[in-house]
């Protein structure tokens, strides 16, 4: 009896494991913004990396995932703390992260603790895949701004390392064909930058790691790239990104198919005016394609987002479905039935037969944890930042003012009371120095000017916090600091009777230059800041 119920029981697990699907629950579960998410072979387990450095892991669809924390990358800015790509291995037992700083690190799923510390001696990895096999685990390393890429390759029964693909050419993504037998690549640069080096599909035997066969790709480049299991079909996304001013380029995007056994361009099913197509993969049995799409409503039509499903050989389209935002990432079941699609602010679930909207998975809070820490980081800073660089301009005035390089035009007490007017609701004086005198002058001169300061210098951060070309020149801070000089020119001086630009003073030549000089040397404050004591609050 106990021989037939084993043999049941075998026999429901083999037809489960085939009709595993998502489970929709009513309210997603909220966490960071995901950086990975990867199934098992079979299907049972999906796990997510997010950005705040959580490994989140369902088994068997439960409602609610583990939750284990995972190491943060100190020092950096916080889009970079957590690791780049993840990809389970060992039957969905153990995960491997690549982070940007050239960190590899192997944990189990189960325990959430760290296993090993892998060998790497390159850096910014970017996408990493398990071959179908499950013998290894590739990442794709950059090499900043020139042309020199790698995949780097381990071994999952022994994490030892097995190599790699170096290339002189722009690897912009890669992934291993059904077979496990070669690597297929897409390469190159936009339409006016193709003198940098070929553009188009490579393919790699990966065994002896020699060049295989390659397609050249015409106008454009491509981004990603999927192979058919079978092997036959290879399809990228992409598009171009044309200049259109200085430091400015317009992207366009397409998706595009290539006959790989003839080695040639078949067709390109669409294209969008708008950005590159950011994704595109197979269904494990080779009968679909799936890619993302999206327009935006700049180009003269409502914002419109997707998957869009392709029959494999005709390249019919089957079917199209509507996403919020444009779908960066899509990962397919190994049975085929479900696609997840990334778009931004969700890890939704499509159906793969017909394309129903079957719900939402996770509903991302973009890193609060990162964030809220960010914030208070920057408030203790701004103080400090603030108060030392409005220190620094007070210790060199009295230099300056020495060497009469700048005119000390007005008074402690006058700043002071023209401050407490505010307060009152005045704000104009026909002449500060003959309005009725307020208690504690002097101190709340004080207190204005390094208030003011302390603004200043948070408005800085607040400015490096979102434009990264501020964050990369710490000369904008004296820049900054020198710009702050239009506060006193269109407002003190006006505010206490002297004009705009002190136009009403006979001195006014000195006290322009009192202002500029002075606010150059907070802006120097600003900069000195920023190259000695900025770093160690990131």
């Amino acid at each position: 009896m106990s021989r037939y119920l084993i043999i049941l029981t075998l026999l429901f697990l083999a037809v489960n494991e085939n009709e595993v699907r998502i489970k929709v629950y009513e309210s997603p579960y909220e966490c960071a913004f995901l950086r990975s998410f990867s199934y098992d072979k079979i299907g049972r387990r999906l796990v997510c990396v997010t950005q705040s450095s959580e490994l989140l892991v369902w088994n068997d669809n439960s409602k609610t995932p583990v939750v284990k924390k995972l190491e943060k990358m100190t020092g950096s800015h916080a889009f970079d703390r957590a690791p780049m790509s993840a990809v389970l291995a060992n039957g969905g037992k153990e995960i491997v992260l690549f982070y940007i700083d050239g960190r590899v690190q192997v944990w189990n799923v189960d325990t959430g603790l760290k296993v090993k510390d892998l060998e790497s001696n390159r850096k910014y990895f970017a996408y990493a895949y398990a071959s179908p096999d499950g013998e290894l685990v590739a990442c794709l390393s950059y090499a900043g701004e020139s042309n020199s890429s790698a995949i780097l390759f381990w071994n999952t029964r022994d994490w030892t390392t097995a190599g790699r693909i170096e290339s002189t050419e722009r690897i912009n993504d890669f992934c291993f064909s059904g077979d496990a037998k070669k690597v297929f690549a897409c390469v190159g640069h936009p339409t006016d930058q193709k003198h940098l080096g070929f553009t188009g599909i490579l393919a790699w035997d990966l065994k002896t790691r020699q060049e295989k066969g390659r397609i050249e790709y015409g106008t454009g480049f491509p981004i990603r790239i999927a192979v058919s299991p079978d092997a036959r079909w290879v399809a990228t996304g992409g598009g171009d990104a044309g200049p259109v001013a200085q430091n400015s380029r317009k992207l366009s995007g397409h998706l595009r198919l290539f006959d790989w056994e003839a080695k040639k361009f078949l067709r390109e099913p669409y294209t969008q005016a708008d950005d590159y197509v950011r994704t595109v993969q197979f269904s494990p049995d080779s009968r679909y394609l799936y890619s993302g799409f999206h327009s935006d409503p700049s180009e003269g039509r409502g914002y419109t987002a997707g998957i869009r499903a392709f029959r494999v050989g005709d390249w019919v389209s089957e079917w199209d479905t509507t996403l919020k935002l444009n779908p960066i990432e899509l990962v397919i079941s190994p049975n085929g039935k479900d696609i997840l699609v990334n778009d931004l602010i969700g890890l939704n679930i499509i159906d793969a037969k017909d394309g129903t909207f079957r719900g939402t998975k996770l509903k991302f809070r973009f890193y609060p944890e990162d964030q809220n820490r960010q914030w208070k980081v920057i408030i203790v800073q701004m103080f400090l930042m603030g108060i030392f660089a409005t220190f620094f301009m007070d210790l060199l005035a009295g230099f300056l003012a020495k060497r009469k390089v700048i005119y000390p035009f007005i008074s402690p007490e006058a700043i002071g009371r023209w401050f407490l007017y505010i307060f009152r609701g005045r704000f104009l004086h026909k002449d500060i120095n003959e309005t009725p005198a307020l208690k504690n002058e002097k101190m709340w001169c004080l207190i204005s000017h390094y208030l003011i300061g302390v603004v200043l210098a948070g408005i800085y951060l607040f400015l490096n916090l979102i434009f990264p070309v501020i964050r990369n020149q710490p000369w904008v801070a004296l820049i900054f600091g020198i710009a702050t000089v239009i506060l006193p020119w269109f407002l003190m001086l006006p505010g206490i009777g002297l004009g705009v630009m002190a136009s009403k003073s006979s001195n006014r030549s000195l006290i322009i230059r009192t202002n500029l000089v002075n606010h150059t040397v907070f802006g120097l404050g600003l900069f000195i800041w920023i190259i000695t004591v900025h770093n160690f609050f990131l």
